[in-house]
Protein backbone atom coordinates (compact mmCIF):
# COMPACT_ATOMS: atom_id res chain seq x y z
CA UNK A 1 0.00 0.00 0.00
CA UNK A 2 1.46 3.06 -1.13
CA UNK A 3 0.54 6.32 1.66
CA UNK A 4 1.16 9.77 0.78
CA UNK A 5 3.71 11.67 3.06
CA UNK A 6 0.47 14.04 4.44
CA UNK A 7 -1.14 10.37 5.71
CA UNK A 8 1.74 8.77 6.61
CA UNK A 9 2.61 12.12 9.01
CA UNK A 10 -0.61 12.35 9.78
CA UNK A 11 -1.31 8.63 10.99
CA UNK A 12 2.45 8.76 13.13
CA UNK A 13 1.37 11.92 14.95
CA UNK A 14 -2.31 10.47 16.36
CA UNK A 15 -0.61 7.34 17.44
CA UNK A 16 -2.73 3.99 18.33
CA UNK A 17 -6.33 4.58 18.39
CA UNK A 18 -6.94 3.33 21.83
CA UNK A 19 -4.37 5.51 22.99
CA UNK A 20 -6.34 8.39 24.19
CA UNK A 21 -8.50 5.54 26.68
CA UNK A 22 -4.90 3.67 27.56
CA UNK A 23 -3.29 6.92 28.89
CA UNK A 24 -4.62 6.90 32.14
CA UNK A 25 -4.73 3.11 32.82
CA UNK A 26 -0.80 3.20 31.73
CA UNK A 27 0.31 6.60 33.91
CA UNK A 28 -0.86 4.10 37.21
CA UNK A 29 2.50 3.32 38.78
CA UNK A 30 2.59 -0.29 39.93
CA UNK A 31 5.88 -0.08 41.36
CA UNK A 32 6.53 2.87 43.41
CA UNK A 33 10.19 2.63 43.21
CA UNK A 34 10.97 6.13 41.59
CA UNK A 35 12.17 3.87 38.36
CA UNK A 36 10.59 4.21 34.84
CA UNK A 37 9.57 1.07 33.50
CA UNK A 38 11.13 -0.21 30.46
CA UNK A 39 7.84 -1.22 28.52
CA UNK A 40 4.23 -0.33 29.48
CA UNK A 41 1.97 -1.15 27.47
CA UNK A 42 -1.61 -2.76 26.23
CA UNK A 43 -0.94 -6.09 24.29
CA UNK A 44 -3.49 -9.57 23.48
CA UNK A 45 -1.27 -12.29 25.98
CA UNK A 46 -0.07 -15.75 24.00
CA UNK A 47 -0.46 -17.91 27.38
CA UNK A 48 -1.98 -17.69 30.26
CA UNK A 49 -0.82 -14.94 33.54
CA UNK A 50 -1.81 -13.99 36.78
CA UNK A 51 -3.12 -10.17 37.33
CA UNK A 52 -0.19 -8.68 39.62
CA UNK A 53 -3.49 -6.68 41.51
CA UNK A 54 -6.19 -9.32 42.29
CA UNK A 55 -4.51 -12.03 41.80
CA UNK A 56 -6.82 -13.87 39.82
CA UNK A 57 -6.43 -15.76 36.30
CA UNK A 58 -5.60 -14.16 32.99
CA UNK A 59 -6.52 -16.04 30.17
CA UNK A 60 -4.61 -16.25 26.99
CA UNK A 61 -6.08 -13.59 23.97
CA UNK A 62 -7.27 -11.27 26.42
CA UNK A 63 -6.24 -7.63 25.89
CA UNK A 64 -3.92 -6.27 29.27
CA UNK A 65 -1.58 -4.24 30.66
CA UNK A 66 1.74 -5.43 30.49
CA UNK A 67 4.75 -3.68 32.58
CA UNK A 68 8.15 -4.95 32.09
CA UNK A 69 10.59 -3.45 34.74
CA UNK A 70 14.38 -4.64 36.36
CA UNK A 71 13.82 -5.94 39.73
CA UNK A 72 14.93 -3.81 42.64
CA UNK A 73 18.86 -5.01 42.46
CA UNK A 74 18.94 -4.45 38.29
CA UNK A 75 19.92 -8.41 38.09
CA UNK A 76 16.51 -9.64 36.16
CA UNK A 77 13.69 -8.43 34.54
CA UNK A 78 10.05 -8.85 35.62
CA UNK A 79 6.84 -8.55 33.86
CA UNK A 80 3.22 -7.56 35.65
CA UNK A 81 0.19 -7.94 34.02
CA UNK A 82 -3.27 -6.53 34.90
CA UNK A 83 -6.49 -7.78 34.37
CA UNK A 84 -9.34 -6.12 32.24
CA UNK A 85 -11.28 -5.71 35.68
CA UNK A 86 -8.07 -4.33 37.70
CA UNK A 87 -7.58 -1.56 34.51
CA UNK A 88 -11.11 -0.65 34.70
CA UNK A 89 -10.80 0.38 38.04
CA UNK A 90 -7.71 2.15 37.60
CA UNK A 91 -9.34 3.94 34.57
CA UNK A 92 -12.38 5.19 37.44
CA UNK A 93 -10.22 6.11 40.08
CA UNK A 94 -7.88 8.32 37.88
CA UNK A 95 -11.27 10.02 35.67
CA UNK A 96 -12.83 10.18 39.27
CA UNK A 97 -10.87 9.83 41.81
CA UNK A 98 -10.78 12.35 45.06
CA UNK A 99 -7.95 14.06 45.40
CA UNK A 100 -8.62 16.82 48.33
CA UNK A 101 -6.12 16.83 50.86
CA UNK A 102 -7.88 14.94 53.31
CA UNK A 103 -8.29 12.01 50.98
CA UNK A 104 -4.28 11.62 49.97
CA UNK A 105 -3.47 11.76 53.50
CA UNK A 106 -6.27 9.20 54.58
CA UNK A 107 -5.31 7.16 51.18
CA UNK A 108 -9.12 6.74 49.86
CA UNK A 109 -9.00 8.22 47.00
CA UNK A 110 -7.87 4.76 45.17
CA UNK A 111 -11.43 3.55 46.23
CA UNK A 112 -12.02 1.13 43.26
CA UNK A 113 -8.11 -0.23 42.83
CA UNK A 114 -8.06 -0.74 46.48
CA UNK A 115 -11.04 -2.73 46.19
CA UNK A 116 -9.40 -5.29 43.61
CA UNK A 117 -6.28 -5.04 45.39
CA UNK A 118 -7.81 -6.02 48.86
CA UNK A 119 -9.44 -9.27 46.24
CA UNK A 120 -6.02 -10.51 46.38
CA UNK A 121 -5.52 -10.03 50.42
CA UNK A 122 -8.90 -11.43 51.23
CA UNK A 123 -7.70 -14.93 49.02
CA UNK A 124 -4.16 -15.16 50.31
CA UNK A 125 -5.34 -14.75 54.14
Amino acid sequence: MSWSPQMRESRRSRGGQADMFDSPVLSFKLVCDGNDPLTNAFVKTRKAHICCICTGPIGAGIRVRRETRRSADGRKIETSHVCQLCADAIAYDVANGDYSPAAVASGTYWVRTDARYRLARVARA
